[in-house]
């Protein structure tokens, strides 16, 4: 198995330029993608946006040093962003999936799915952690299906409880426990700022291009996952593994 490793120096913004905690760079994610949208959303007045125009403006807020690949997507009507992963299992970067229409153009009714993905591009150049941790649970093997299973819970509508996450953590060690939650944790937090991004984005640009009869975009009902709930389950028990770990040590 090859063991994933990271450029950071085209992945993640020097941590003397992006200092402060995992909040206040969140904040400062959003502020860039706030500033993104502000330049992207007068373009669309003649009508659809060219994938060139639309990377161009992007790149603008994108730190130098990250590598970023942009790409239409026709096949689907979701963006996504994606980690760069070359042919040795170095993360070299990211790509951002763009929905667009047969002349390669995007639709103003994508910008909140887009502005979802370039607030996640912006949130992992800003905070290394997000990829550390994954990368980190991937090269100890315990990013096994259950893992898998509980995120599909969380962003679901179904309720999770304590009994059912200690289920799914039952086969890993404390320090795995630890290692797992706190990716899903960063996982979870990122989707939620998502999902209340993409809603704002497209009702405010809907807004600005309102006429009679105009279609709108489904906003995202993401309210019915509960996800702030079931982020403080696992924060809950991320706390509690890490007592009885500290009490461990302190017995030694």
């Amino acid at each position: 198995m090859i063991k994933l490793t990271i450029n950071n120096a085209k992945t993640h913004l020097p941590l003397k330029k992006a200092k402060g905690t995992y909040q206040a760079r969140t904040r400062k994610a959003a502020e860039l993608n706030d500033q993104f949208f502000e330049n992207l959303k007068g373009t669309f007045v003649y009508g659809n946006l060219s994938l060139n125009i639309f990377s161009q403006i992007l790149k603008k807020f994108v730190p130098k040093n990250i590598n970023l690949e942009v790409i239409a997507d026709p096949d689907t009507i979701k963006s996504y962003t994606s980690l760069y992963l070359d042919n040795k299992g170095k993360i070299n970067g990211y790509i951002l999936s763009i929905p667009v229409d047969s002349e390669n153009k995007i639709s103003k009714f994508q910008i909140g799915n887009i502005l979802q993905s370039t607030l996640e591009l912006f949130t992992r150049i800003l905070n290394p952690k997000i990829n550390n941790r994954g990368v980190n649970s991937i090269n100890k093997n315990i990013n096994n299906s259950n893992q898998q299973k509980l995120s599909n819970i969380i962003c679901s509508s179904k309720t999770l409880t304590e009994t059912a996450l200690d289920n799914y953590l039952s086969v890993n060690t404390n320090p795995e426990k630890i290692d797992l939650l706190q990716n899903i944790r960063y996982i979870m937090k990122l989707k939620l700022n998502k999902y209340r991004t993409g809603n704002k984005y497209q009702k405010e640009i809907e807004k600005l291009y309102r006429y009679k009869n105009m279609p709108k975009a489904e906003p995202v009902k993401y309210t019915t996952y509960k996800i702030p709930q079931k982020i403080k389950l696992l924060e809950q028990k991320l706390a509690e593994i890490i007592k009885e770990e500290r009490g461990k040590t302190s017995v030694q």
